[in-house]
């Protein structure tokens, strides 16, 4: 195939072979075949922020370096030494804000998150002696949205998934990582970090995890406090009935109780659904989260509570 080229400011010709296109055309049926586009990989997509940090090793619940403290509100820590730099530990707080905010809208659907980011200084002599630099710690709130802009206008990328490399689509690319430093391009932390300001929020650090429950936990117990307080508590005939499915547009289900242990069963299982049914996903997490979840202790901590235990008592059966 020859390429046919003329400049008509010096009046010259010139003819060139065009061995690429040669190879694209089919003699048999003189036509030319053009080459598919290799499919993009989307990045791999997880049902929560929690089973997406536990599988790229970032933070786990199950090393301490992550806590749950409400619906999409986590919690980060970083290790630091002693006598670290306070500048250096300023931009590590910074830096992993903005890198599990990116990271989490980049691989699950969730439309918001708060993160809430705590050093953790370390003493290898003595692990007792480690201490949350608190006076450090900072949270941000954040939608999709507004983390999206922050890209368009200061890094020129259109989506999430151009911070990612196209082959690999676990492991971050350039646009990722100068985001994340002062030195490793453009724009760098601080100017991405200007545009987060506007999203932090305050928040009393010295008061977290005093309950020391897990969301799944709290709805749990919302769940039982809810089922008792609807029941219908028959002190004549001493049964206990619950209406299962009440209010949704499935049939309604009357269970029927006539002793305490067969109620306590029920609300164990209920209890124990509710957990299975709030964390989906991740086999591993789910394991983990039920492993730690006692669901007798939560029946019995409202079962037995003074309003209660009072029916029990009125109703025969202890």
């Amino acid at each position: 195939f020859v390429m046919y080229e003329y400049n008509k400011s010096m009046n010259t010709e010139k003819f060139s072979y065009n061995d690429n296109l040669m190879k694209l055309f089919d003699s048999s049926n003189n036509t030319f075949t053009v080459p598919s586009k290799k499919p993009i990989n989307k990045p791999e997509q997880f049902e929560t922020v929690i089973e997406m940090l536990s599988k790229f090793n970032d933070y786990r619940i199950s090393d301490g370096t992550l806590k749950v403290l409400a619906n999409n509100h986590i919690q980060i820590f970083n290790n630091c030494v002693k006598n670290e730099l306070s500048s250096n530990i300023e931009e590590d707080v910074k830096r992993s804000l903005v890198y599990v905010t990116y990271q989490m809208f980049i691989h699950t659907n969730t439309d918001d998150i708060t993160i809430s980011s705590v050093p953790l200084q370390i003493d290898f002599k003595n692990k007792d002696k480690n201490e949350y630099l608190y006076g450090y710690a900072k949270t941000i709130s954040i939608k999709r949205e507004f983390a999206l802009k922050i890209l368009k206008r200061q890094v020129k990328i259109k989506s999430f998934d151009e911070l990612v490399e196209s082959d690999n689509n676990d492991s971050i690319n350039r646009n990722f990582n100068g985001m994340m430093y002062n030195d490793s391009g453009k724009p760098t932390l601080n100017v991405i970090w200007k545009k987060f300001e506007k999203f932090l929020i305050d928040y009393d650090f010295e008061e977290i995890g005093d309950s020391g429950k897990m969301p799944w936990d709290e709805d749990a117990e919302k769940l039982i406090k809810t089922i008792l307080k609807n029941a219908k508590w028959d002190y004549e005939n001493k049964t206990v009935s619950i209406i299962e499915n009440e209010g949704s547009y499935e049939y309604n289900t009357i269970k029927l109780f006539e002793d305490e242990y067969d109620l306590f069963l029920y609300l164990e299982n209920q209890a124990e659904g509710e957990v299975i049914s709030t964390i989906s996903g991740d086999k591993e997490f789910r394991e983990m989260a039920m492993k730690d979840f006692d669901a007798e202790q939560i029946v019995n901590s409202i079962l037995y509570n003074a309003e209660n235990e009072a029916k029990l008592k009125k109703i025969g059966w202890i």
